[in-house]
């Protein structure tokens, strides 16, 4: 449990569990991909059948845990509910539930992607979880809490596993750079966390990626190439053109960042990102950024040009518009940009309408 990541809510309370002999007979794990609900489960399944558990942790050195870490585990039953989603499913493993376990001391069923499953056999499922066998303990992991029925719900321990911090990830993918030799930026590694969104598998897949790719030597520069990524101080610059209404010289920057391979959909996340730094440094709050002084200051200024009311309107209009990735040329995208300059233009327009009607 000592080795996931961000979830010690969750960790310190299973491991308490496991030591106190106190579990459930079924848990929920909900949240975000990539954040270790699926690694979590096979930990507790690992200590519930560990054979000499210390305060609660597997001991990894008896036969039950090294079948867990080997994937040889026969108690260990993972099933896939989006390719394995019927009725039939879960009848199956309702009848393979009724039988004593082969090594361990419990069967332990992980149901990853539990939103997957049909209307039908969630309702078997719920018959599982109403009367499941003493030998029997069922984890269920989601990245949609909200699709699975309330009575499912209901039945489970529920722990929400949440975002990963920027400042955790970069400290575990340091943590392998040193374990691998390879060489990073303190700069690279920020920038892999912070586009991983939170998400631990993500961080260390882009990691593995670009150190492949640069032979284990990772700069702020070679992330960005490998990823397709905007210099933020050029996302700032087209964002506030955008805000002014220059039509000009936010098609000639897109294009100039076209033309260097950047993917359309990639331009309108970073002026989105962007144009959200300049809305938080409007409003003070600047402590929710995850960026350096000198980008906020940058932002802070362009924010002090415009209203908030204005800001707000553009960053909206443009996150309407469906942009189409890898578009050539990236009409989805010029169009959009248009739009939000037009559209700013007519409600000045209109404002400056009504108060001449106003004052007359």
């Amino acid at each position: 449990f000592k080795e996931v990541i961000g979830q010690e809510h969750v960790t310190t309370t299973l491991k308490n569990a496991i030591a106190a002999k106190n579990w459930s007979h079924a848990y929920l794990f909900s949240g975000p991909r990539g954040v270790g609900k699926t690694s979590t489960a096979r930990i507790l399944a690992k200590s519930l059948n560990c054979q000499n558990p210390i305060e609660g942790e597997p001991c990894e050195n008896c036969f039950n845990c090294k079948s867990v870490i080997t994937g040889n585990m026969i108690d260990l039953i993972e099933i896939d509910a989006a390719s394995h989603r019927k009725i039939e499913d879960i009848r199956d493993l309702k009848d393979s539930a009724q039988y004593l376990p082969n090594s361990g001391k419990y069967k332990v069923y992980i149901i990853d992607e539990a939103h997957g499953l049909t209307k039908f056999a969630a309702e078997a499922l719920l018959k599982l979880l109403e009367e499941p066998p003493s030998q029997v303990i069922i984890i269920l992991a989601t990245t949609e809490i909200q699709s699975l029925p309330p009575t499912i719900v209901s039945r489970c321990q529920r722990f929400d596993f949440r975002r990963i911090s920027n400042n955790n990830l970069t400290e575990h993918l340091a943590k392998i750079c040193k374990t691998e030799n390879i060489s990073a930026t303190q700069e690279s590694l920020e920038l892999i966390s912070k586009v991983s969104t939170g998400s631990l598998r993500d961080a260390e897949n882009i990691l593995e990626q670009i150190s492949v790719q640069f032979n284990s030597l990772l700069t702020e520069e070679n992330v960005s190439s490998s990823l397709g990524l905007i210099d933020e101080t050029i996302s700032l610059k087209i964002a506030s053109s955008l805000l002014n209404g220059d039509t000009s010289l936010v098609l000639q920057d897109i294009h100039s960042l076209i033309d260097l391979g950047v993917d359309p959909l990639e331009i309108q996340k970073q002026i989105l990102s962007s144009l959200r730094a300049i809305a938080l440094t409007k409003v003070g709050e600047t402590n929710i950024l995850i960026q350096s002084e000198d980008l906020i200051k940058k932002s802070s200024d362009i924010s002090k040009k415009f209203s908030l009311n204005t800001i707000v309107k553009t960053t909206n209009e443009l996150s309407k518009h469906e942009i189409i990735s890898g578009e050539h040329p990236p009409i989805s995208l010029e169009i959009a940009l248009i739009n939000v300059i037009i559209k700013n233009k007519n409600s000045v327009t209109q404002k400056t309408n009504v108060a001449s009607t106003t004052k007359l």
